[in-house]
């Protein structure tokens, strides 16, 4: 399946890659952008002497307050704005992914009050999943460091052992990043669901995410896994302006091709499929 899709996402993004690449770049820098501007902002009001000229002319409870006010709203504003954003490039691949033309209106598509809540819902409970997963998978290896350490500044360890120690936790480190993708893996789908029908709640989303993914999550990271040589290349060989468009489709396409086999599993094609027509 994962080379299907590889082969498939070459030939939907052929004659079309600068258009992808420059639709996800300005999606990139604009997110990015906006979230280093809050940063920058707050920053500046603190160190500024703008904050301490206000609380030495007014009540510190009020200039606190309304600092708070402005400081949480402009945040709120900012999160809606990016997670609107986000979730609007993901529409435009799964729709390029489903045989559409992936206009670049769809980058705005959740920038509503309705659908930009429902996105930043979304994404503040994925990234929840994603941080606890990740210290889940990441106790045991933090014990066995912790224990190997511990045991080696005692002196009770030769250094022998310690290496083989240290050696055998990042084994086990390996795998926990590997189970943590694969139980991340899950809620794949959780934006394909919100955007195949914005009233659909980010709680039903991940949660029918959870059931249609199932059988599917070793072969999701594997394909994740299989770009890490792409992107490794893209320093010296490959242009990342191929390489991004590329990952996104693949990501987007075993979405869209996974729920279709889970939903419809008599369609399966089980024969080899030239999708670049290749002779």
């Amino acid at each position: 399946m994962i080379s299907d899709v590889k082969l498939k996402s070459k030939a939907i993004i052929k004659g079309d890659t600068l258009r992808l690449f420059f639709i996800s770049l300005f999606s990139f820098i604009v997110r990015r952008g906006s979230f280093a501007l809050l940063v920058y902002c707050i920053a500046s009001l603190f160190k500024s002497g703008i904050l301490n000229s206000y609380l030495e002319n007014y009540n510190d409870t009020f200039v606190y307050s309304v600092v708070i006010f402005d400081v949480a709203f402009v945040s709120l504003t900012i999160l809606l704005f990016i997670s609107s954003l986000k979730l609007g490039e993901q529409f435009l691949y799964f729709i390029k992914a489903s045989g559409g033309n992936g206009r670049l209106g769809l980058l705005f598509h959740f920038f509503t009050f309705k659908r930009s809540f429902r996105a930043l819902s979304l994404y503040a409970r994925l990234t929840a999943l994603k941080i606890g997963w990740l210290l889940y998978f990441l106790l045991p290896c933090a014990v066995c460091y912790g224990i190997t350490f511990y045991l080696y500044s005692n002196g009770k360890l030769l250094p022998v052992v310690f290496y083989v120690l240290i050696i055998g936790s990042s084994v086990l480190l390996s795998f926990c990043i590997f189970m943590w993708r694969i139980a991340f893996s899950r809620y794949n789908a959780a934006p394909y669901y919100v955007c195949l029908n914005p009233d659909t709640t980010p709680e039903k989303a991940i949660k029918k995410s959870v059931a249609f993914t199932d059988g599917f999550l070793r072969e999701s990271v594997l394909l994740e896994s299989s770009f890490f040589g792409w992107f490794l290349s893209c320093i010296a060989i490959i242009p990342f302006v191929y390489v991004l468009p590329y990952f996104k489709i693949s990501k987007a396409l075993f979405v869209v091709d996974s729920l279709s086999l889970k939903a419809y599993p008599e369609v399966q094609n089980k024969y080899a499929i030239n999708y670049l027509g290749l002779k």
